[in-house]
């Protein structure tokens, strides 16, 4: 295990997963810039069209902009980089077999979880964080996800192999939710079109913070 800095980052910003040129990324770092003076600390970059080449310039462009950048399946991307984490879903290698590309390579990244309602807990065993989700309707997951909801995300949040790994709500977080994900146990929040998506990312990410603040992050 190799646990998330402390104190761990409440508020994670994904890349929007659609970019395909340079014109692109150079959006997504301007975005990353202001929603960074706004108080933005981590965010997790996955996007799977650009070739490595790419990505590892984009990758790259991002980390004087962030505290902590976290890279989507790309482990070998991660580790040139210094990454904070590398963050697996349903198409990637498994947990261990990450852990020890990461051992051989001498690197101490930590590794996150996507997680859904269907999983068997047991195969979240360890992951270093988790996410959980979509927790509400999201246009990425219409019609092969079902919104977990409030109690949908306590049950998983209580299947949990070892309670003290974080597990972030992810799928269709906004401001207007984000206190419910947060009562019902989630240790952070996972966002992806209110801040790299939105027309207006600076008011959902002051909305985000707020509420993060209220629920004594």
């Amino acid at each position: 295990m190799q646990p998330l800095a402390q104190p761990i980052p409440r508020l994670v910003a994904l890349s929007p997963g659609n970019l395909e040129s340079e014109r692109d990324s150079a959006a997504l770092i301007a975005r990353v810039r202001e929603l960074a003076a706004g108080g933005l600390r981590t965010v997790l970059l996955r996007e799977a069209r650009l070739e490595d080449a790419a990505f590892l310039h984009l990758a790259e462009a991002l980390v004087p902009h962030v505290e902590q950048l976290w890279i989507h399946d790309r482990v070998h991307v991660a580790m040139c980089v210094e990454a904070a984490a590398v963050h697996l879903g349903f198409r990637s290698l498994p947990v261990a077999q990450i852990r020890r590309v990461l051992d051989a390579g001498g690197k101490a990244l930590s590794i996150g979880l996507s997680t859904h309602a269907h999983d068997d807990p047991a195969d979240w065993a360890g992951a270093d964080y988790l996410f959980h989700g979509p927790f509400a309707a999201t246009p990425s997951k219409a019609g092969r996800l079902e919104p977990v909801g409030p109690g949908g995300l306590a049950h998983a949040l209580a299947a949990r192999p070892d309670p003290t790994v974080p597990m972030y709500a992810l799928g269709g977080i906004v401001a207007e939710n984000a206190a419910e994900a947060l009562a019902a146990g989630a240790d952070g929040l996972a966002v992806l079109r209110a801040l790299t998506i939105s027309p207006q990312p600076l008011a959902a990410l002051d909305g985000l913070l707020l509420a993060l603040s209220s629920a004594g992050f």
